[in-house]
């Protein structure tokens, strides 16, 4: 990006009007003092730059434009914080959906903007950068190169004593974290972010709050901790002046919890509650509710409605993750194999391996493809089965995914029960067995 001086500017926008400097005179401005200032050879007051723009504005408002009295007095730092500002802003329009195959030209322009920033020594902006490549490379599953960038970011701010940003770049922290899995760890995060709020009291102090509740509800519940997940939902709605989308959203999570307490009744309750204003839900909420409540369907038994709400669902998916609608795939294919609608089931199951391969979420891929092999089993296809399951054993052993062997040396156990091998039902036993001490040892 090229920095303009003062008289540099001015002359870049008489001539892409096609104006000499005649053009720019008028009983205060002389033509000698125009081309000083265009020179360099005489400084720009305010009452000059405040004509200027005015006789600017006769021929740029005509094009939708304005130019103003700040534009033309403004630094050549400031200016170079102007320009990284609007094409920070360009790429942020693509942070959350990349198109396929600009990831390294996003990554470029990231590298020479912060490039540009430390040129000029534009530390807030730098940590501005910095963090938002972080979220670039989280959007793109690049986890450890975003922990990189919020760390760092994250040492900027406090330097800066931004503390509204440093308890926000720990929730983005606790974010990465979460979505690596790693939920105790992210957990950590959050809590250190409530420290900072509750120690500082940052600007955005209450929004803050909120985000690190909500946080806190969604790691909870991966970790099967429901009762704290109810303790923070209660303290989410004593928190003063929510958003409608995020309180239906946290309703949602509420009744995804009883549901998986076995509360169906309170449950249902709460999902009924919200289809009742399902056309006032944004299309986000209404993905959440459809899934959530076909999961329940499909928890009791009732899997043609499971299939009719996993429908809904599916028409709601335009802006989710790959990950996400293979989930959604996986619950299709299993309420159509309950059913023994195995054609359908086979249709889901491979729509669903192609997008978790898109994402390398091997452990969804996985799902997958052991409900593929629970058709082979239903067909009595149990050679076919048992090749497909010992290829899945050894990918698993080879990469330590413990929790996924669980589910593989379930499915061999009841491979060799039905084919009567009770050698080898008793080995996978024994395997289920080591499998539960790691666990518990953990």
């Amino acid at each position: 990006m090229r920095i303009l001086s003062t008289g540099e500017k001015i002359r870049q926008l008489r001539l892409d009007l096609g104006l000499n400097q005649e053009d720019l005179t008028n009983d205060e401005i002389t033509r000698s003092l125009i081309s000083m200032i265009e020179n360099n050879k005489r400084n720009l007051t305010y009452k000059t730059a405040k004509v200027l723009a005015t006789t600017l504005n006769q021929y740029y408002q005509s094009l939708g434009k304005e130019i103003t009295t700040d534009y033309l007095l403004e630094s050549q730092a400031q200016q170079a914080e102007r320009l990284i500002k609007e094409r920070l802003d360009d790429l942020q329009k693509h942070l959350n959906n990349p198109a396929p195959g600009n990831e390294i030209i996003m990554e470029d322009s990231f590298q020479k903007l912060i490039a540009f920033a430390q040129e000029w020594e534009l530390n807030d902006i730098i940590a501005q950068l910095i963090e938002a490549r972080g979220k670039f490379y989280h959007t793109t599953f690049r986890y450890n190169e975003a922990l990189k960038d919020y760390v760092t970011a994250q040492e900027l701010y406090i330097k800066q004593e931004k503390f509204d940003k440093v308890a926000y770049v720990y929730n983005l922290l606790g974010a990465t974290y979460y979505y690596m899995e790693m939920h105790e760890q992210a957990l950590v995060y959050y809590e250190q972010s409530n420290t900072i709020l509750n120690t500082h009291y940052p600007n955005n102090y209450d929004r803050l709050k909120k985000l690190v509740c909500f946080n806190k509800i969604i790691c909870h519940r991966q970790l099967k901790k429901f009762e704290l997940v109810l303790s923070e939902i209660n303290y989410f709605k004593s928190l003063s002046n929510h958003e409608d989308e995020v309180l239906n959203q946290v309703s949602i999570m509420e009744g995804n919890t009883y549901r998986d307490l076995g509360n169906y009744d309170k449950a249902l309750k709460i999902y009924n509650r919200l289809l009742k204003k399902i056309t006032k839900l944004s299309s986000e909420t209404q993905l959440l509710l459809y899934d959530n409540y076909a999961n329940l369907l499909y928890t009791r038994g009732s899997y043609e409605k499971c299939l009719d709400y996993v429908q809904l669902a599916f028409q709601h998916t335009y802006k989710s993750s790959p990950a996400y609608i293979a989930k959604l795939m996986l619950l299709a294919a299993e309420a159509s194999i309950s059913l023994a609608y195995f054609d359908q089931a086979i249709n889901y199951i491979n729509k669903g391996i192609l997008l978790a391969e898109t994402v390398n979420d091997t452990k969804i891929a996985i799902q997958l493809h052991l409900r593929f092999i629970k058709i082979n089993l239903e067909n009595h296809e149990y050679l076919v089965a048992e090749r497909s399951l010992k290829k899945l054993e050894e990918f698993t052993e080879e990469n330590e995914l413990k929790e996924q062997l669980n589910d593989i040396y379930s499915c061999l156990i009841l491979l060799y029960s039905r084919v009567g091998e009770v050698d080898k039902c008793l080995d996978y036993s024994q395997k289920m067995v080591g499998l539960r001490q790691i666990f518990a040892i953990k």
